[in-house]
C-alpha cells in the first residue's frame, strides 16, 4: 500500500454500509491514485483488513449487489484469472467525482502550508548555544507591563526597553 492518507467522501458514512463493507470499501479506495484502476489481490485485501480471503469475497459480493462498485475478471495471455479490476459503481462514482473535483493535482496539495516560515538551523552545542536575543537578565513580564501596549499607549514601561520620557 501506499503512504499518506485515503480520501473518502463524508457521504460514504451514509451508504448503509456494514462496518465490514465500509472497511473494505476504504481498502480498495487506498489503491487508487489518481483516477488509477483498482486491482488489487484478494489475499492483499485480505491482509490488510485483518481477515480470511472468503471474508474479503463475500464482502466484495455485497458491495456488488448494492451497486457501490463493480468487479470485471481479468485474464492472462494463457487464459488464467489474475485479479479482478474494481471500478466505482453507479451509486459511488457520482460521490468521488465530487472528491476528485476537490484535489488539484497531486493529492498532497489541499495540505496547510508550514506554521514557521524560519529556515532550519543547525543545533549548537548545549555549552555554546547563546540565549537568542539577549543574555542579561531581565525579570520576569508581569500582566500589567503589557497594558499599555494593548491599547496603543506608548508612554508604559516594558522591561528591558527605553524608560518613557
Amino acid at each position: 500500500m501506499y503512504g499518506g492518507y485515503t480520501r473518502v467522501p463524508d457521504a460514504v458514512m451514509q451508504l448503509d454500509l456494514t462496518p465490514r463493507e465500509e472497511q473494505c470499501l476504504v481498502r480498495l479506495l487506498s489503491h487508487r491514485r489518481n483516477g488509477s484502476p483498482i486491482f488489487p489481490r484478494v489475499r492483499v485485501l485480505a491482509g490488510s483488513m485483518r481477515c480470511s480471503v472468503r471474508t474479503v469475497q463475500r464482502t466484495l459480493r455485497r458491495l456488488e449487489a448494492k451497486w457501490v462498485i463493480v468487479a470485471e475478471a481479468r485474464y492472462r495471455a494463457d487464459d488464467s484469472q489474475t485479479s479482478n479490476l474494481y471500478v466505482p459503481g453507479p451509486v459511488l462514482r457520482p460521490l468521488l467525482t465530487a472528491t476528485d473535483a476537490m484535489v488539484v493535482g497531486r493529492p498532497c496539495d489541499d495540505r496547510r502550508p508550514p506554521v514557521t516560515t524560519r529556515p532550519y538551523q543547525k543545533k549548537q552545542d548545549p555549552g555554546t548555544q547563546s540565549r537568542g536575543r539577549r543574555s542579561a537578565y531581565r525579570p520576569p513580564a508581569t500582566a500589567s507591563d503589557f497594558v499599555g501596549q494593548a491599547y496603543g499607549q506608548s508612554n508604559v514601561h516594558v522591561p528591558g526597553g527605553a524608560p518613557p520620557q
